[in-house]
């Protein structure tokens, strides 16, 4: 970081960081600008919803793999198997989640209620990619139980 101080000038620094998020922000208004029903319409009108929620699963599940796969490097995941984890996990969880709607529309506290199964189905997924590998390095395991709530 120190040579990173000396060697930006201080123009740059200021243009990374008012860049760096736009991205991100540009993301969450797409997500954002798409049209709502009213929940008194019912769980039939809420395809729009459902399009959402694997958007924003997806998002924050990737990133949460990410994060899984720089800071541990002993795991060795490759960017498409972050994909091959996280395009599931959000699928697997927005259709449990769907069919819970069935139960109970508007589904209350959606993220807490989810979360359980979310972590769930990302660990399933992650060991249905990397499982040999798990077993063979405890290295690994140790990698991923520093940066996830084991």
């Amino acid at each position: 970081m120190n040579e990173y101080c000396r060697s930006a000038s201080c123009p740059r620094a200021l243009m990374v960081l008012l860049i760096t998020p736009l991205p991100s922000l540009i993301l969450v208004t797409m997500i954002d600008a798409m049209p709502l029903e009213s929940p008194e319409r019912g769980l039939e009108h809420s395809a729009i919803v459902w399009v959402r929620g694997i958007l924003t699963c997806f998002i924050y599940t990737h990133c949460a793999i990410e994060q899984i796969r720089l800071y541990s490097p002993n795991l060795r995941l490759e960017p498409l198997a972050g994909l091959c984890i996280s395009l599931p996990t959000a699928i697997f969880t927005i259709v449990l989640t769907l069919g819970l709607s069935f139960l109970c529309w508007p589904l209350p506290f959606t993220t807490l209620l989810m979360s359980g199964p979310w972590l769930g189905f990302m660990t399933f997924f992650l060991f249905r990619v990397r499982g040999a590998h798990l077993r063979a390095n405890p290295e690994a395991i140790r990698d991923f139980c520093r940066c996830s709530p084991c």
